[in-house]
């Protein structure tokens, strides 16, 4: 049993080759306690390969895993990244919305002023030759309430058959 504990799943050949090939030739191959060895030592090889393919197996898919959720990982930065510019992009552009709209506000209240500005300078121009006209202006001559020979008089006439008006009196 000793045999076992030492040879099994420890690897070494020396081992083995010390009690195996110990002895006759003839003695060799035929003891059971050589039989059980090399039976033993070609189990353990056996074990110890298959053990070696399923490690490296093992190995091949934690590697790929790790692999794939790098990937992942890289995927989700790169899309959080991309959400990050969008929405800088998207601030940006309601920056530029606001200031746009708050610009035309400015200009269109700078043309109203000026609008109203020419408005009131037109009212005044007009308002100023209006009366510079009203002072050159002839009352006088242009008054229907001065006499003349030629003129009707003030007095309302009225005809006999129907009442006329003519030139706001009546006739």
């Amino acid at each position: 049993m000793t045999l076992v504990k030492k040879t099994c799943l420890c690897g070494i050949a020396e081992s083995m080759q010390r009690y195996v090939f110990d002895g006759e030739d003839g003695k060799i191959g035929l003891e059971p306690k050589n039989l059980v060895s090399s039976t033993s030592f070609l189990l353990e090889q056996k074990l110890l390969k298959g053990w070696l393919v399923d490690k490296d197996a093992e190995a091949l898919r934690c590697q790929k895993q790790l692999e794939e959720e790098e990937e992942a990982a890289q995927k989700r930065q790169a899309e959080i990244l991309e959400r990050k510019r969008q929405k800088k992009l998207r601030q940006k552009e309601q920056k530029a919305r606001e200031q746009r709209h708050k610009t035309e506000a400015e200009i269109k209240g700078n043309i109203d002023s000026t609008v109203k500005a020419l408005l009131l300078a037109e009212a005044s121009l007009a308002l100023s030759l209006v009366e510079a006209s009203l002072d050159t202006y002839n009352f006088e001559a242009h008054n229907p309430n001065t006499f003349s020979d030629s003129s009707a008089s003030p007095v309302p006439s009225q005809c006999a058959d129907t009442n006329e008006v003519i030139n706001g009196y009546i006739h």
